[in-house]
């Protein structure tokens, strides 16, 4: 690499996010690492004072802070994709603007990345830390089940913990065109495109904290929002898969996640009308399922019960 070379871009989404992106700008520019890079901060008409909080790390830092305010709204999609194309660095990572880096994370990807030029992105585990608890759960984020059949069923990746080169994203971009796609999610059929075009490497560490909202796209709160959400990753899976095996694995997983969320959101007449299309067979999975995204051990209990007694399987 070329001593005035910019290694890396970081790109930063925010959108009234004022009182956690101190703490994200933080966990970047203390990073360790001795790489030239560029932080590109992408605001989405933020009215709570973000842009300020903003501005006053591009005077502190104008030589990495790069603002880019948009003059209207254009939804994380299109802003995510328009801040990807400014950016200049050998490789990018991302982080939300209400989430944060842990130390360790730049110099250890990129290291091994410079090291392994089969590599086209790296991730690892996130910690999650839940807004609304105000304390850091058990799970985390992340599982090294990376493979193209495992991610073409489910997003394992925790965006705020990738790096990835920017030679294959423009190539992503420029064959995909996802920003006309109409899809609701910005990463998960870049990891898919991946796992397709390169290799993707998962590192056994913590290398960043994503920060749990209610109400938030990827969490909202109402059935009719999430299911909207779930159907346009279930069009991502279905643009990628490759074979019948694949389609097969990603309509059963569809409907199994609808189920589950008709009885966790409390639409049981949806529920008990998704069972009554299945093969008995699968019913075990879909317990198995509801048990698992119950948290609380008491409810949880309840909860596999009624559905029990609801698919008539007590």
């Amino acid at each position: 690499m070329m001593d005035n070379e910019i290694v890396f871009s970081v790109v930063v989404l925010t959108y009234n996010q004022k009182d956690y992106i101190k703490q994200t700008i933080d966990s970047i520019i203390q990073q360790d690492h001795g790489f030239r890079y560029e932080l590109i901060l992408a605001d989405d008409c933020s009215t709570d004072g973000t842009r300020d909080v903003i501005g006053e790390f591009h005077e502190k830092y104008p030589e990495i802070i790069v603002p880019l305010f948009n003059k209207s709204n254009k939804g994380v999609i299109r802003n995510f994709f328009d801040a990807l194309q400014t950016c200049r660095g050998k490789y990018i990572m991302e982080c939300g603007g209400d989430d944060y880096w842990l130390p360790g994370k730049v110099k250890t990807q990129i290291d091994y990345m410079e090291e392994h030029p089969e590599i086209g992105l790296t991730c690892s585990y996130a910690k999650r830390y839940n807004q609304g608890l105000g304390r850091m759960e058990k799970k985390r984020f992340g599982t090294p089940q990376v493979s193209e059949e495992e991610l073409i069923v489910e997003n394992h990746i925790a965006a705020v913990t990738v790096c990835y080169r920017r030679s294959l994203i423009l190539r992503y971009i420029d064959e995909v065109r996802p920003a006309d796609r109409g899809w609701l999610a910005e990463d998960y059929p870049m990891w898919l495109w991946f796992v397709q075009n390169s290799r993707i490497h998962f590192m056994n560490k913590d290398f960043a904290v994503y920060r749990f909202l209610d109400g938030s796209i990827s969490h909202p709160n109402q059935l009719s929002s999430r299911l909207k959400f779930e159907q346009s990753i279930y069009r991502v899976s279905l643009y990628f898969v490759r074979n019948e095996e694949q389609k097969a694995m990603v309509i059963r997983h569809y409907r199994y996640l609808v189920a589950c969320l008709s009885f966790y959101y409390g639409d049981y007449e949806r529920f008990q009308y998704v069972i009554d299309h299945w093969n008995r067979k699968e019913v075990p999975v879909v317990l198995k399922m509801i048990y698992c995204i119950v948290k609380i051990p008491g409810i949880r209990y309840v909860a596999w019960k009624t559905a029990r007694r609801l698919i008539g399987v007590i």
